[in-house]
This record gives C-alpha cells, sequence and structure tokens, in this order.
C-alpha cells in the first residue's frame, strides 16, 4: 500500500488508558493510499478500494467454526457507532499453545495476502503494520528473532511472542525494552482496548475505512481479525472489540486499514477470504502444532 512517510510534526495530546493519563507525543495516522493530488497535512485519506467480499448477513449468535485443532474461525454481524449500522466481520481465534505464531517481514519482496498464503503455508494470514512507501516498517518489528527499525516510544502498541506466550502491550504506559526471550514482534497503532476498556483520546485523523485488528481475550487466546465494510472509524471498533460478548476482548490493538487489509485461513472457501488490495512487507503468520 502506497502511504507517506510519519508526519515530521507530532501532535501532542494526552493519551489515557483506563483512567491512567500520560502526555506522549502522538503522530497523526500515516495516511491511506492517497488519491489526492494535495492532501491536507496529517490528514487519512480513504482510498478507492475494490468492495471486498462481503460475507451474507450473519446472525450476531454466530458460533465460532473449528479451522484446525488450535484454530477458528467466526463471522460476525458487528455495530459501527458512527454510522448506526451493523456491517460482517470475521475474527480467527488462536490457541496459542498449540500453534506457532509468527511475524514474516520482506520489505524487498512484498506480497499480497494470498501470495504470502503459498509464500509461507501458514495456516492463517493477515496483514501487520505501518509502512512506508519503500515498505520499510514504521516501528520496531522483530521476525524470527531479528530485530528491524526502531521502536515508538510514548504511543502505539506491542504484539509480541516471549517464551512461547503472546502479549500486547501498550508503549505509553509500558515502553519497550530489549529482550533476547522476544522472538516475534509488531509495533503499530493506536492503541484501542486495554483491560477490557475503550483507549481515551483516539486519534480524531480518521476516516471510515476498512480495519484489521489483533487481541487478546480474558482466556488468553489471541484474535485476529478484520472488517468486511468500509464503515469504520477507529473509534467505532475500539467500541466494538471492548463489548462484544462473543469476542471476550481484554486488550486490543490497531493493524492497519484500507487497502492493506486482508486475511486468508487454509481450508476455508476463497469467498469467505479477503485478499489485500495492495502489497505489504509485514504480516502475522500462524500454523498449527
Amino acid at each position: 500500500m502506497k502511504k507517506q512517510v510519519l508526519s515530521a510534526v507530532f501532535l501532542s495530546v494526552c493519551f489515557m488508558a483506563c483512567g491512567a493519563p500520560l502526555t506522549p507525543n502522538i503522530p497523526a495516522l500515516p495516511p491511506i493510499t492517497q488519491i489526492e493530488p494535495t492532501p491536507q497535512p496529517n490528514r487519512v485519506v480513504t482510498p478507492t478500494v475494490p468492495q471486498l467480499g462481503v460475507l451474507p448477513a450473519t446472525p450476531n449468535n454466530a458460533t465460532w467454526r473449528k479451522v484446525t485443532a488450535s484454530i477458528e474461525v467466526i463471522n460476525l454481524r458487528a455495530h459501527s457507532n458512527s454510522l448506526n449500522v451493523d456491517h460482517p466481520i470475521t475474527v480467527v481465534r488462536i490457541d496459542p499453545t498449540r500453534a506457532d505464531i509468527k511475524v514474516q517481514y520482506t520489505p524487498t519482496d512484498p506480497h499480497r495476502m494470498r501470495d504470502w498464503h503459498n509464500a509461507t503455508d501458514a495456516d492463517v494470514i493477515i496483514n501487520a503494520g505501518f509502512f512506508t512507501p519503500q515498505k520499510t516498517a514504521t516501528g520496531l518489528l522483530i521476525a524470527n528473532g531479528k530485530a528491524y527499525g526502531q521502536s515508538y516510544k510514548g504511543f502505539g502498541g506491542m504484539f509480541s511472542i516471549r517464551d512461547g506466550k503472546p502479549r500486547l502491550q501498550w508503549l505509553g504506559s509500558q515502553p519497550y525494552t530489549p529482550d533476547a526471550k522476544i522472538t516475534q514482534a509488531v509495533q503499530t497503532f493506536p492503541m484501542l482496548v486495554q483491560n477490557s476498556k475503550v483507549m481515551q483520546n483516539l486519534p480524531t485523523e480518521d476516516r471510515h475505512t476498512y480495519r484489521s485488528f489483533i487481541g487478546i481475550d480474558k482466556t488468553g487466546k489471541v484474535l485476529l481479525g478484520i472488517t468486511r465494510s468500509s464503515s469504520w472509524l477507529l473509534s467505532d471498533l475500539a467500541a466494538m472489540l471492548a463489548s462484544h460478548p462473543t469476542l471476550n476482548i481484554d486488550s486490543a490493538l490497531n493493524l492497519d486499514g484500507g487497502a492493506s487489509t486482508g486475511i486468508w485461513l487454509r481450508g476455508v472457501p476463497d469467498g469467505d477470504l479477503t485478499d489485500s488490495y495492495d502489497t505489504v512487507p509485514s504480516v502475522i503468520t500462524v500454523k498449527s502444532k
């Protein structure tokens, strides 16, 4: 996905999680695929993206379906508050004790989701993290123990695997510290949910678009998901994830959106999957043990 480099002028706002205020420098969201010749500074631009495959209307009491012994998938109708409508989302739930979760990064050879699946032979693929027009990650990324880029400071979140266990941390209150036991990690922003509560002061420079996210539920399982329509603000996504009883979210992090959005699962009909419109250099992959 063609993106502008993060703005050199950061917005200074008060960012709080669950009542704990901090005052980090928080950048505006990276622009999504540019379609205007002279976009306004720090503006998020909604791309012209072909309509992603929308699933048939699914009741809110839909159940999880087994893909493998450690991977389940569900298609839900979820509510976007700003438009006051229900739209489909797809969520994959992973038992991290029975699956290998990795971060893959190839800035010189980016792929769409379908091609990432073919290249890695993983059971699940989802796009992961913001990147520059040169396809390099804008934050810290650790793939199979090798670190790339630099950590965000005072903002954003990080998903990591340490000693085989998944973790989501808000970098505003828990800054990254180099740790040889962290074998996989990706940083992105903003953090959406912490302790089952919506993060306060989410970015206001925002547009309705497709979204992808990662979460950890209250039982310790990892959730990977995308919205199947372009009807979502970040605040919509955060509110839905914090309150949806089927997802049982403890913490959640925005992965990216717009034309980068995509998820691919083995053994699921292509019509139930979403390929990304743009190529991306980094993904999270899951392989059942």
